[in-house]
């Protein structure tokens, strides 16, 4: 046969079809929108497309098909009438497939959800534009790290005997202030205060017979200065300010004690037992023994971890994407208490981005790290129930909710960062 050059074989087979030929699949065209925020633009290879294609009609089979027992239309039959079920079916696989493409294709490591748009598909042609975050570029160093050991209180017997007295005060029956009581945690009070700085009022600075629960602690360190009052009591004091937009500063207060109640502990008799649930105070005990011992070893455990994740923040002063944090602070704030400053939540947000982070990067490099979905998911349900609560509301449909995904997100860096915590060597 003649040998036929490009323009013929163009009038042949067509200009669109010798412009694919020399076309290399899967086209993947990358902008910086800022730190680590992508625009992509993707276009899939038509024959990928086309197996799409055939696995829709497939799963299509047994659908109802106007003029065809079911599991009896044919595939032209399915491309025709079931059209849109088809193009939302490619259009799903396609938008899987693209982000398995790209990250194959270049060393991006997506974060997040990613936002489709400009989504197109014409016969074995698939595009879309998509938004996708990226995971900053860094390396984690060595992760095992010297820890001082934590210097806990491990009196079993005594947390125990603290554990029975907060159960006695919880049942027993709350009575107003006599002659020589003084204020103490727990004790709720009625008092009015006035505080200047520089000789100036501040907001929440003036208070008049406002209900208290003594040890919230309005200010840090608040509480300790009103401790051992007694009511009729004025105390003058100053207090200084280290967090929020009062950092620096110290303020003079004035507070006046009007009156106060306190919770009398129950006595240890039948009627407290039955309420508790036992036949003897040595069976309490023993219980409480138990609660404590954990409590004891969860708490050393928690103080190392807070080390480790110190250590690991200080090792790795990468820069943070700006959007992530801001997505942290908005998360955080659905949560924090009325009041919080905004550069606290900003603080926190940041150390939690950073922190997740590095877990992840640890979580490449070792798999012993690792919680898959399905144990996170687990354990997120247990939770759930424990709670008293029904977990199909975060689970709905098989998908999981954005709470849900964060909630699981959250179990899986605390196993790695336990995990890190497990391979440090404690230190007297």
């Amino acid at each position: 046969m003649e040998n036929l050059n490009k323009e013929d074989l163009a009038q042949l087979m067509g200009p669109e079809v010798m412009d694919d030929a020399n076309i290399t699949y899967p086209i993947i065209k990358i902008e910086d929108l800022e730190f680590c925020k992508l625009k992509i633009h993707y276009e899939a290879d038509p024959d990928i497309v086309k197996e799409k294609i055939t696995e829709a009609v497939g799963t299509l089979r047994k659908a109802k098909v106007p003029g065809f027992r079911p599991g009896k239309a044919t595939d032209q039959a399915i491309r025709l009438r079931l059209r849109p079920q088809i193009d939302q079916y490619v259009a799903r696989a396609m938008a899987v497939n693209a982000i398995d493409e790209i990250v194959f294709e270049t060393d991006i490591k997506p974060i997040g959800m990613p936002k489709f748009s400009n989504v197109t598909a014409k016969g074995n042609k698939f595009s879309c534009d998509i938004e996708l975050a990226k995971k900053p570029e860094f390396e984690v160093p060595n992760i095992k790290f010297d820890i001082p050991k934590p210097h806990m209180d491990t009196d079993e017997e005594a947390l125990a005997e603290k554990s029975l007295l907060n159960l006695r005060v919880r049942v027993g029956d709350s009575e107003p202030y006599e002659e020589n009581d003084a204020v103490e945690i727990g004790d709720q009070i009625t008092f009015s205060f006035e505080a200047k700085i520089e000789d100036q009022p501040f907001d929440g600075s003036v208070v008049e017979g406002e209900m208290y629960a003594v040890g919230t602690d309005r200010w840090p360190g608040f509480d300790a200065k009103i401790l051992g009052m007694k009511a009729g009591e004025v105390r003058e004091f100053d207090l200084g300010f280290e967090n929020g937009s009062l950092a620096g500063k110290t303020a003079k207060f004035s507070v006046n004690v009007h009156m106060g109640t306190k919770q009398k502990p129950h006595p240890i008799d039948d009627e407290f037992l039955s309420v508790m649930g036992v036949s003897s105070l040595e069976e309490l005990m023993g219980k409480l023994r138990t609660i404590a011992k954990s409590s004891i070893a969860r708490n050393e455990q928690g103080a190392i971890r807070q080390q480790v994740a110190l250590k690991l923040m200080e090792a790795n002063p990468f820069e943070i994407p700006k959007f992530m944090v801001d997505d942290e602070f908005k998360y955080i704030s659905q949560t924090s208490p009325p009041g919080t400053e905004a550069n606290v939540i900003v603080q926190q947000a940041e150390r939690n981005v950073r922190l997740s982070l590095i877990l992840d990067t640890v979580r490449d490099k070792e798999p012993d790290s690792v919680l898959s979905d399905a144990e996170a998911q687990t354990q997120l349900i247990q939770y759930i129930k424990n709670q008293g609560q029904d977990p199909s509301l975060l689970f709905q449909n098989k998908q999981a909710s954005p709470q849900a995904i964060a909630l699981l997100n959250s179990i899986k860096d605390e196993f790695t960062l336990q995990w890190v915590a497990s391979q440090a060597n404690l230190v007297e």
